[in-house]
């Protein structure tokens, strides 16, 4: 695919001209390039020469530290500022509208339904095909089947309501930020309808309709599909299409050696439903996902063994953060995530050795610390697991931790160490796979996208959203943003580079996740700050310095306070400023000013590396 020749479809030539008249073309372009050249002359000419004689004089006399330290901060100021404000950054090319199009979304869940509502706010006409009776996809327990792709009875999100939400509707009064618990399915569900009906969306979905086949005709899509009530067959035509499937489309089997003669049941967690039906079994749960530590709390109170078999540790990260008495995910900031990520790492290890030394007597925060012990790399460069439930039940011995599955006997499972145990049930916490084999044409896998949204095979009327999987943060805010960026290409107001480039990109973002992400290959998993700006770049609602600096409560709200999808409507494509700055205004900061100044600090000293590094590929991520 990588030296694959461009498509007929793609060598065109836009007929369409830049116009900078273009009400769409970012207010500050001028006054960026005039400030951005400004101060690169001024970091010539000012900055690098004295740093020079600065830097002899203190080898000559190695007397003051404490100046030295404040020179070299001082001087740091300039060029971090350039960098993380992004200052030569003039904001995206706008182009005039070329008109609404037909769209078939594709997938009733989460992602589908803010697709169709984004396609249909820019004026296209857009339909949503559910194979399901009900949106919300697997997160609709109640009226998913036990053979369909669900979650359980009981689960809980592991994101809290203000970060997970999308940016048009908050989750509940703008007073209870502080105090709303993580969603359970039914709340999520209840959410989901709401926002359905509030921008009446409803009479554009069409329920119970598999789509079995697309295929492109000329410039249009034909899209095949089948009603599962009726068994009757449908074709349409579309100009567009969002693949809104999701990344859970499909559950992941483990292949353990010997399993045709394990006399007891191997099942999935995707049909899991609750822990009635294993009560007073003996259950090894394999994997240590978000998925297995809260299963395994669950099962541990019904039955009679449970074992948790993992290859490796994990980064375990609890829901509610005690010492401030918020969600743990509050947490997750721009200064948080400035740095580069393997100077993230080392932070957090370092906290983790001093909070452990003073605070970690307690058994769970000696299991938590055994796990970041194994975990085999570093914290950032690994899938973080956002629960602590299954560290209680193994801190309490109600459940048992056990290494990888060697092979299964009749009566149980033998593990690499030489242990055994008996078992009747498997549960397979291994994780899921998305699928769009629908589609003639579409790439293997969500990582061969530009920026996870477009294919530079099939063009710009196709896009995939909420196929970005971020090792820390929420699905939802990314599928908001990567909607509105398809919409607007949809009605050529963006244009995507050419086919050269966009495959010199993915290459080049693919390789680096992959020098991060140690486990990239299988899970696929993106910068979740990085992902979300180098998709507002493309719309062109990344938070601006010089809108919000001058208000400096709103700035430190944006700097520090939790990252959701509410700063990318401040301005841009589809802004609601007023409404924007009075939820990012009750949001609470977890972060002391000195920790911030910090932050900050580590970024600065960093700043030489970081610019050797493209501004949209960079290896830590930016605060403006």
């Amino acid at each position: 695919m990588e030296n694959s020749p461009e498509p007929t479809f793609l060598r065109k030539r836009r007929s369409i001209q830049f116009n900078p008249n273009h009400p769409g073309l970012c207010k500050h372009t001028l006054l960026s390039k005039l400030f951005g050249w400004c101060l690169l002359w001024l970091w010539r000419l000012v900055v690098v020469l004295p740093l020079l004689v600065f830097v002899t004089f203190c080898c000559v006399l190695p007397q003051p530290y404490l100046l030295h330290f404040l020179a070299l901060t001082a001087i740091s100021v300039i060029p971090w500022m350039a960098w993380t404000f992004r200052i030569f950054d003039c904001g995206p090319k706008c182009f005039p509208s070329t008109g609404p199009k037909k769209v078939c979304v594709v997938g009733g869940g989460l992602s589908g339904v803010t697709a169709l509502k984004e396609m249909r706010e820019a004026g296209h006409d857009a339909w949503l095909l559910d194979e399901r009776r009900s949106i919300g996809g697997l997160f609709n327990f109640g009226d998913n089947a036990a053979d369909e792709v669900s979650v359980w009875r009981d689960i809980v999100f592991v994101t809290s309501p203000f970060t997970t939400c999308f940016s048009d509707l908050p989750p509940a009064p703008l007073e209870q930020t502080r105090s709303t618990p993580h969603w359970a399915w039914t709340e999520f569900i209840a959410y989901l309808n709401a926002y359905v009906e509030r921008f009446k969306l409803m009479q554009y979905v069409i329920h119970n309709r598999r789509v079995e086949k697309v295929s492109r005709q000329g410039e249009q899509w034909q899209v095949c599909s089948r009603d599962k009530q009726t068994d009757a067959q449908h074709e349409d035509t579309y100009d567009c299409l969002v693949i809104a499937t999701g990344t859970h489309a499909k559950p992941v089997f483990a292949q353990l050696k010997n399993q045709e003669l394990f006399k007891g049941k191997i099942e999935h967690a995707a049909y899991y439903r609750g822990a009635d039906a294993y009560k007073g079994k003996k259950v090894v749960v394999v994997g240590a996902g978000e998925t297995a530590g809260d299963i395994v709390w669950e099962l541990s109170k019904e039955c009679e063994n449970v074992y948790l078999s993992v290859r490796r540790g994990a980064f375990v990260i609890p829901r509610w953060n005690k010492d401030v008495n918020l969600p743990t995910d509050f947490d997750t900031c721009r200064v948080r995530f400035s740095p580069p990520a393997w100077i993230h790492s080392k932070l957090i290890l370092f906290a983790q050795f001093m909070f452990g030394k003073i605070y970690g007597t307690s058994r769970e925060a000696e299991v938590r610390g055994h796990f970041m012990k194994t975990l085999g790399s570093n914290p950032m460069s690994s899938f973080s697991t956002k629960t602590g439930l299954f560290v209680r039940a193994l801190a309490t011995g109600k459940a048992v931790e056990k290494p990888e599955p060697l092979e299964l006997t009749e009566a149980g499972v033998t593990f690499v160490d030489g242990t055994s145990v008996d078992a009747d049930v498997i549960l397979l916490c291994t994780g899921f796979t998305s699928n769009f084999n629908f589609l003639e044409g579409a790439p293997h896998c969500a990582s061969c996208l530009y920026k996870r949204v477009f294919s530079a095979e099939l063009g710009p009327s196709v896009a995939w959203v909420g196929f970005a999987r971020p090792a820390v943060g929420t699905i939802p805010v990314l599928s908001e943003l990567q909607s509105r960026w398809a919409a607007l290409v949809f009605k050529g107001e963006r244009h995507l580079p050419s086919f050269s480039a966009m495959k010199k990109t993915i290459a080049r973002h693919e390789k680096m996740l992959r020098k991060q992400f140690c486990h990239y290959e299988r899970l696929k998993t993106v910068n979740y700050v990085e992902q979300c700006d180098r998709v507002a770049d493309e719309i062109g609602c990344r938070p601006s310095f010089f809108s919000t600096f001058y208000n400096l409560p709103l700035f430190c709200k944006i700097v520090a306070g939790p990252m959701c999808g509410f700063q990318y409507r401040l301005h841009g494509p589809g802004a609601r400023t007023d409404y924007a700055k009075s939820v990012l205004k009750v949001l609470p900061i977890t972060y002391l000013p000195v920790e911030i100044f910090f932050s900050i600090l580590v970024n600065w000293a960093f700043f030489p590396f970081l610019w050797l590094d493209s501004p949209t590929l960079s290896p830590g991520n930016t605060l403006f």
